[in-house]
């Protein structure tokens, strides 16, 4: 194998820590279409806030710490579209919280209309190539807030469309979920922010 076509640094360095050369590496990140998601118009971001995941009900997904973080702050919704087992511990001890919504898998035809329903993105991996949700939720203009192995990450800039994080810090993560829903207004100007960005990600 002469070269590596990798779609973000988090894989890159992957592959340095296993040896292979620099000069054999190119980042090609993913692209997403950005005409079929788009932001609403008029969004209300008053209300409870209201994250989105998007993703299987796994450990791999990091979705533990954020449910936790969920669990202990009754104020705030989250929504999880993906597919779950039933008889998996991370369902069993969520799905009677009431500020918890399993929504299972849900149709990509579906996804722009959600992304739209929701305040803020939040993808806290502790494993991921590049994360397509992210960039779709960027494009749909949620900021987003991700953890550092998540790849999507290489198009967040803290501070202007969205956050990031260590994957194992969740002082962090509820930090920049409270920027959120103490101020409203960063929400739609970092979601525009976001969906600039995600334009310069389209194929």
């Amino acid at each position: 194998i002469d070269y590596f076509l990798v779609p973000s640094q988090f894989v890159k360095n992957s592959l340095l820590a296993a040896g292979i050369q620099d000069w054999q590496i190119k980042i090609v990140p993913y692209g997403v279409n950005v005409d079929q998601f788009t932001p609403k118009p008029n969004k209300d971001y008053s209300g409870r806030l209201k994250l989105l995941y998007v993703g299987s009900v796994s450990y791999r997904k990091g979705l533990h710490r954020l449910l936790k973080i969920v669990t202990e702050n009754a104020d705030i919704d989250l929504f999880i579209a993906g597919g779950y087992n039933t008889a998996s511990e991370l369902f069993i001890k969520h799905k009677d919280a009431k500020n918890i919504h399993f929504l299972g898998f849900v149709t990509r035809d579906k996804l722009n209309a959600l992304y739209n329903d929701c305040h803020v993105f939040v993808l806290p991996s502790l494993c991921e190539g590049m994360a397509m949700v992210g960039l779709e939720a960027m494009a749909a203009g949620l900021p987003i807030i991700c953890s550092k192995n998540t790849g999507v990450n290489d198009a967040v800039v803290d501070g202007i469309n969205g956050y990031v994080y260590n994957y194992n810090d969740g002082v962090a993560l509820l930090q920049y979920i409270n920027v959120f829903k103490k101020d409203r207004d960063s929400i739609s100007k970092m979601g525009a922010e976001a969906r600039t960005t995600a334009l310069q990600y389209s194929w």
